[in-house]
């Protein structure tokens, strides 16, 4: 993990916190040895910056429990999720459970204010309904919990963009049911400046240019992954892919028009 509540600790009997630190250049390694006088507390840091996906190995490799939650650094687990996450693996088929993400600096500036109205309705809502019909497409990486035997057996997160939606694709391909909790909240900062918003969202389009529509394009393989899966990469298609450059086209269409 790069970041937990204390609050949780008292409540486990079999509870282990992992604090990898990835080359950060403040005292966060200090800090953490210094709050964390705990024995099921272990942390490591590193001495060069190898990326978050690396980070996570690092983690994963200390791991001994069942069951391994990924949280990032910028953002808080609300008292009580654990329980819901895990209350999600009641069946021996779901390999990961994503959590409920919200805006925790919705207050800052009205960039941040439309963010969480934004992770309202496109990410809660949407990985809601999405995750009753079976069509899932992320376990994010600021807060998701999984089965720790199905990681490892995988070889752990690949390095590189879009680790998280790699790992989903991977548990997909396996059959592997992904569920969501909508009351396992957890709070993370989102950007506060439009620069930060357009390096985030720009990020993320190359993800799913390089992941889904690349990488992992063979999930769409009924013979192979299953209709279900099919369905999931065309909706993505669809919606991600063909309806923005449809939109765009009719948007110069009527402008070269007038």
């Amino acid at each position: 993990m790069t970041g937990v509540q204390t609050c949780a600790l008292p409540i486990y009997e079999n509870i282990e916190v992992i604090f990898v630190d990835d080359g950060s250049t403040d005292n966060s390694v200090h800090h953490a040895r210094t709050l964390w006088k705990n024995s099921r507390v272990r942390v490591f840091g590193a001495g060069i910056h190898n990326g978050k996906a690396s980070s996570i190995n690092i983690g994963l490799n200390m791991v001994n429990g069942e069951f391994t939650f990924i949280l990032d650094a910028d953002s808080e687990l609300q008292f009580g999720a654990i329980d819901i996450l895990l209350a999600q693996f009641n069946s021996a088929n779901v390999g990961g459970v994503a959590a409920n993400l919200r805006v925790r600096n919705s207050a800052e500036n009205l960039l941040t204010q439309l963010q969480e109205c934004e992770y309202a309705m496109n990410v809660s809502i949407a990985r809601l309904w999405r995750a009753k019909l079976g069509l899932s497409t992320i376990l994010p990486g600021a807060g998701a919990m999984f089965r720790t035997q199905i990681l490892k057996d995988l070889g752990g997160f690949d390095t590189g963009l879009g680790d998280d939606t790699d790992m989903t694709i991977k548990l997909r391909k396996g059959r592997w049911r992904i569920g969501f909790a909508p009351n396992a909240i957890v709070w993370t900062d989102v950007p506060n400046t439009l620069s930060w918003l357009l390096k985030q969202r720009s990020r993320w389009s190359r993800n799913m240019v390089k992941i889904r529509l690349h990488k992992q394009l063979d999930i769409g393989n009924p013979f192979r992954y299953g209709v279900v899966n099919t369905l999931l990469l065309s909706d993505l298609l669809i919606t991600r892919v063909i309806l923005p450059i449809l939109g765009f086209g009719g948007v110069i269409y009527y402008s070269l028009r007038e």
